[in-house]
């Protein structure tokens, strides 16, 4: 269940979109004024998924959870990347950020970014070597993820940026 909401897996189909409406009227509606609840409960029959993207850059921007700067949100979002290096408790990824195209969200071509991943030399990862993928959440690297976790992970990423782009 932590896997579909993180980074997306087969769970995510197998949830029924009444059910998530239901789900969001209930626990978000009442946080959100008429006009932002009618945005957000009409995202789940066109797609939306009890995913972290759709939290993040739909959800939490609504409720005032999160600010809404392409900072924050970027930080956020569950990312992937590549590690390019270790440097002490901290690794560089190689990942795409997210950004302002336009009028809307977009993400950009992988850049180097630093993020921790463990903290005076005490964490629960070990050192992740040269092209290993890891999820991130606040510039925190979270887990070494496979090829297919990662591809997952951006195509729920790609698909709620596009879902949240409809009504920025």
């Amino acid at each position: 269940m932590v896997e579909a909401y993180w980074l997306g897996n087969g769970l995510l189909r197998r949830v029924e979109m009444r059910d998530f409406h239901w789900y969001l009227a209930d626990r978000v509606g009442p946080k959100l004024s008429k006009k932002a609840a009618e945005l957000i409960l009409g995202k789940a029959p066109v797609g939306a998924k009890p995913h972290h993207s759709f939290h993040v850059l739909d959800v939490s921007v609504r409720t005032g959870a999160l600010r809404e700067s392409i900072d924050d949100l970027d930080r956020c979002r569950v990312s992937w990347g590549e590690v390019v290096r270790v440097e002490g408790d901290g690794l560089v990824v190689s990942r795409p950020a997210l950004e302002l195209a336009g009028n809307g969200l977009a993400l950009g071509e992988p850049e180097e970014h630093t993020v921790r991943y463990r903290v005076d030399g005490r964490g629960y990862l070990a050192p992740p070597p040269p092209c290993e993928l890891v999820s991130m959440h606040w510039d925190w690297a979270c887990d070494v993820i496979s090829p297919e976790q990662a591809a997952r992970l951006e195509r729920e990423t790609r698909h709620h940026i596009a879902l949240a782009n409809q009504t920025r």
